[in-house]
C-alpha cells in the first residue's frame, strides 16, 4: 500500500499524522454542495476525534455513565447518550460558512448546538465526515 508516496507495509502507518482540522462541503438531501447566492459552498471547520478536547470530554463522559451505573443499577438512556454525541461534535467544530433560517447564524457553541441537535441530516453529515481519519490526513 502506498500512503503519501512512501511504501506501507504495517501497522505503524496508522499512527499517520493529522491536521489540526479540515473543512467539510455541507450538503442537501440529494448529495449535492449546499452554495451561497455566490457561488461559495456551505462549509464547516473540523478538528479531528484525535484532537485532545474531543478525547477528554469523551473520557469525562464515559467515566460519568459507569459512575451512574455503579450507583444507580441503571443504564444510560438513549437522549443523554444523543446530547452526548451532539456536545463532542460542538466540541470540534470550530467554525462554520453557512445559512440557516434566512441568515448567516454567529460561530457559537450554542448555535452548533442547536443546529445539531434540530436539523438530524446534519448532525450525521459531520459524524461522518469526522468518522473518516483520512479526512484529516495531510497530503
Amino acid at each position: 500500500m502506498d500512503v503519501n508516496g512512501a511504501q506501507v507495509d504495517d501497522l505503524a502507518s496508522l499512527v499517520a499524522p493529522v491536521t489540526a482540522q479540515a473543512v467539510m462541503e455541507v450538503k442537501n438531501a440529494f448529495g449535492e454542495v449546499m452554495r451561497h447566492d455566490d457561488g461559495r459552498p456551505f462549509t464547516i471547520t473540523l478538528l479531528s476525534k484525535d484532537n485532545a478536547a474531543y478525547r477528554d470530554l469523551s473520557r469525562k463522559m464515559i467515566d460519568r455513565r459507569l459512575e451512574q451505573m455503579s450507583r444507580t443499577r441503571s443504564v444510560t438512556l438513549g437522549a443523554n447518550t444523543e446530547r452526548e454525541n451532539v456536545e463532542l461534535l460542538v466540541a470540534i467544530t470550530k467554525g462554520w460558512d453557512i445559512i440557516l433560517h434566512g441568515k448567516k447564524p454567529e460561530s457559537t457553541a450554542d448555535q452548533y448546538r442547536q443546529a445539531y441537535t434540530t436539523i438530524p441530516a446534519l448532525r450525521e453529515q459531520v459524524e461522518e465526515f469526522t468518522g473518516v481519519r483520512a479526512n484529516f490526513s495531510k497530503s
